[in-house]
């Protein structure tokens, strides 16, 4: 699915950027400065390289030198160039866009999540803390109930005391039945 939505938003692009693309060529035709300084140049040079790489591919070896595009046909070439540059640069800003925002959205994320996780830790340190003053609080009602000597009687035969330990507080409580 992500597939053909990507190749949707590619064609998209290139369908809004077409008008854009079109007006600077336009422009680039029609300006003497443009059209001589920033045109010319890179169209000779590109159709230059185009042609002695595909005479080597072709084995026919190294040219000397390679004939230049007429004006007509370079000013095209070039107008055509920047066409495509202009489209590639509104889909890299775009795509630029669409990081910074996922970027934006992962961080939200992940604040939500620490949020999240500093919320637990103070529970359970909370949790920590009422358990500790519970285990004092059962240490002293062991000590009032030691100092009545409540737990000092000794078992009859039918009674068996239990004892349970905390481990924690290494408390021992005597229960009897």
């Amino acid at each position: 699915m992500p597939f053909p939505l990507m190749k949707l938003g590619y064609l998209a692009i290139k369908q809004i950027s077409k008008p854009l693309a079109s007006a600077i060529k336009q422009k680039a035709k029609t300006t003497p400065f443009l059209r001589n300084r920033i045109l010319l140049p890179p169209a000779q040079l590109y159709h230059r390289f185009e042609t002695e790489i595909k005479m080597r591919l072709l084995g026919l070896g190294n040219i000397a030198q390679v004939k230049p595009l007429s004006e007509e046909m370079a000013v095209d070439l070039a107008a055509d160039m920047l066409g495509e540059a202009v489209i590639f640069g509104v889909a890299s800003l775009c795509l630029l866009l669409e990081y910074k925002r996922q970027q934006r959205k992962d961080a939200n994320k992940e604040d939500v999540q620490n949020q999240r996780l500093l919320g637990l830790e103070k529970q359970v340190s909370e949790l920590t803390l009422e358990i500790e003053e519970q285990s004092t609080r059962l240490r002293e009602i062991y000590r009032v109930l030691g100092a009545e000597k409540l737990l000092d009687k000794s078992p009859t035969s039918d009674e068996l005391p239990q004892t349970i330990i905390d481990s924690h507080s290494r408390t021992v409580l005597h229960v009897k039945k």
